[in-house]
């Protein structure tokens, strides 16, 4: 399964299917994240999802080092992060696939290689959040709808309540703001107002 997930060459055609699909998957704003569990690199240990999720909530942002949109806006991603300081929110980064494989970055052909460009991402844009590699067949990523750059944010009940298709560090500073400001909240004052809301970027 993995040689036809991890492509040799990229062609614009294959992210027109893939956006029409991350429009009507299964996964959905409200419905529950599958839960995974993945190695991290620098520190070397695990990223579990129903772990993370017991400090507060997860936003999970997908990318790779050849894709040139992730290099661009994962500083800025990072240090929203940084800044989220004891609010419980986490922002953590899936490795997944080679979008734009060469010469200095291939195609992944084994799990030590991928991780070697994680750690290399992790490196050369100096990051501090929590960088997991995705399986080598990107399980995980396709999982949560398998394009280049995109975001999903999970609540600490276990639910998506962001996607986007392009991550953005302006978008996931509003959705984890209104997070803690309904965590904040004491117990016993007003019941959530539940919004569903769609922007077309």
């Amino acid at each position: 399964m993995w040689e036809f997930y991890n492509v040799p060459h990229y062609a614009r055609a294959m992210n027109v299917e893939l956006r029409r699909s991350f429009r009507g998957m299964q996964l959905r704003v409200g419905h529950r994240a599958p839960d995974f569990r993945l190695p991290t690199v620098r520190p070397e240990g695990e990223l579990c999802l129903s772990d993370a999720l017991e400090s507060g909530p997860l936003a999970l942002v997908f990318g790779c080092l050849s894709a040139p949109p992730c290099v661009r806006e994962l500083p800025k991603i990072d240090a929203l992060g940084s800044a989220l300081g004891g609010s419980g929110a986490r922002i953590a980064m899936v490795y997944t696939r080679e979008i734009h494989p060469g010469e200095s970055i291939p195609v992944h052909r084994s799990m030590a290689q991928k991780q070697d460009a994680a750690r290399r991402l992790k490196d050369e844009l100096g990051l501090s959040l929590t960088v997991a590699v995705d399986e080598l067949d990107g399980a995980t990523h396709r999982a949560y709808g398998g394009l280049p750059f995109m975001s999903v944010v999970v609540d600490r009940g276990g639910l998506v309540v962001h996607r986007s298709e392009w991550a953005s560090a302006l978008q996931l500073a509003m959705v984890l703001e209104n997070l803690a400001a309904r965590d904040a909240r004491p117990r016993g004052d007003l019941p959530d107002l539940v919004s569903y809301c769609e922007t077309l970027f």
